[in-house]
């Protein structure tokens, strides 16, 4: 004869997390003797995630300005980086940097020349 099993007792499982808002800092900028623009930041963002870096570049006399996009992958210890072509400016170049994720700003714009 088939009988039911005994009842099993009940478990409540919780777990506390916290969200934080995405964020980057840019950690370090420089320009070689090519005009080769390379730009490196820490994120709080998940490996694997994509961000959008993008500088601004406006020559001081109103001359030439440029806006590139570059995307970038965040590493196993969250930094993100790219590099970015200037070849074709003068040298008094204001720089803005800015990372977004997803349609939003997370860093910047910050001035970095």
């Amino acid at each position: 004869e088939e009988t039911a099993p005994a009842a099993l007792p009940e478990v409540d499982l919780t777990e506390q997390f916290t969200t934080v808002k995405p964020a980057a800092d840019i950690t370090n900028h420089s320009i070689d003797e090519g005009s080769q623009l390379s730009v490196t930041a820490n994120t709080n963002l998940a490996p694997g995630n994509t961000v959008i870096i993008r500088i601004d570049a406006q020559e001081e006399a109103g001359g030439i300005s440029q806006v590139q996009n570059c995307v970038a992958t965040v590493q196993p210890d969250g930094k993100i980086s790219c590099g970015f072509d200037l070849s074709e400016s003068g040298s008094d170049l204001t720089v803005e940097v800015s990372i977004r994720q997803n349609d939003t700003t997370i860093a910047g714009p910050t001035r970095i020349r």
